[in-house]
């Protein structure tokens, strides 16, 4: 199997791949429907795939086009060895293909970080790579815990401001309160840092080390606040994450996301369907991806329960309260 890759002016990337005549007439004997099952597996990038003769074209991004290539290039080696078409193309096997496809050349080898940060799913990769380019402005990372969208936002800030993209790291976060908690004025406006910031400090010195995070912190390139904080400032070069921004109002991430100055950026990561606000009315979350999706100025990414990947348990249990919710009560 030979490939001949190209890129077309209009950023199309392309590939075609030669392949024997006993796995062409495989392909054609399956029928159309099993290219076709490829596609959405691909979410959201975008290809085609076309079948003339024994070639195979491809076409679409340029990473959809090397999963594909790679899952073509693992089925034609099962067919080899004999495989049957229904084996070949079963869902799992897709699967298993792209996770090879991701872990062999589709990692992120990125100045700042300890490790290569390598996508365990298609919508991290996307996340990622969208969250590594120049625009848009706003990026939004929404869907159920585990899905990897913190780790990937910190990572991708620690890139940027290791490669000088930007001079200072902003991360924020809006406090929750707690069944119990009494309210001081400091939680009520949202201006203390707690113990809620662990998890962020966790993976921060997961990333980068101990050392490197106190040094960040030092030279204030690297600033971990309370979202209350964010009130009256203006960030100029800088990265700006907002995590758990579904526990925001409307009010309060309107406040977030006008922080912007010039050559900065922002990324906002949360649950819309996990809202732990105290009586502060909707979450500004959902409002805010009704408000810009599909606009010039962002870019917004769904994530869904099928996507987590801290652990199979975590992933069943957020499907049984998905499920617990949409039934409602009797």
């Amino acid at each position: 199997m030979t490939t001949r890759p190209t890129t077309d002016p209009d950023q199309t990337f392309r590939a075609s791949l030669d392949l024997s005549n006993a796995f062409a007439g495989q392909i054609r004997s399956a029928g159309a429907e099993v290219l076709a099952r490829l596609v959405p597996e691909l979410a959201p990038y975008h290809a085609t795939l076309h079948l003339t003769g024994n070639r195979l074209d491809l076409a679409g991004d340029e990473a959809a086009v090397q999963m594909l290539q790679e899952v073509v290039q693992t089925a034609a080696e099962a067919s080899q060895d004999g495989a049957s078409p229904d084996h070949i193309w079963a869902a799992d096997a897709i699967a298993a293909s792209l996770r090879q496809a991701l872990e062999r050349g589709l990692a992120f080898r990125v100045p700042g970080l300890r490790n290569a940060v390598r996508p365990k799913t298609v919508m991290q990769h996307a996340f990622m790579s969208a969250l590594l380019a120049k625009s848009p402005p706003v990026v939004i990372g929404a869907g159920p815990t585990g899905t990897g969208k913190t780790h990937l936002a910190l990572a991708a800030g620690l890139n940027l401001l290791e490669d000088g993209k930007f001079r200072h790291l902003v991360i924020a976060r809006p406090h929750v309160f707690e069944r119990g908690e009494v309210v001081t004025a400091q939680t009520r406006t949202d201006t203390a840092y707690d113990g809620q910031f662990a998890a962020i400090e966790d993976e921060l010195t997961d990333l980068v080390g101990p050392e490197e995070l106190k040094r960040l912190q030092e030279a204030r390139r690297l600033e971990i606040m309370p979202v209350g904080r964010m009130r009256g400032r203006t960030f100029q070069n800088a990265y700006v994450i907002v995590d758990e921004a579904q526990n925001m109002n409307i009010q309060r991430t309107r406040m977030a996301v006008t922080r912007l100055g010039q050559n900065s950026r922002i990324v906002l990561t949360g649950d819309p369907s996990h809202v732990e606000l105290k009586d502060e009315g909707p979450s500004g979350l959902a409002h805010l991806i009704d408000l810009v999706e599909g606009s010039d100025i962002a870019r917004v990414f769904h994530f869904s329960a099928a996507q987590i990947v801290r652990d199979p348990v975590v992933a069943t249990l957020e499907a049984l309260y998905a499920q617990d919710n949409a039934s409602g009560p009797a």
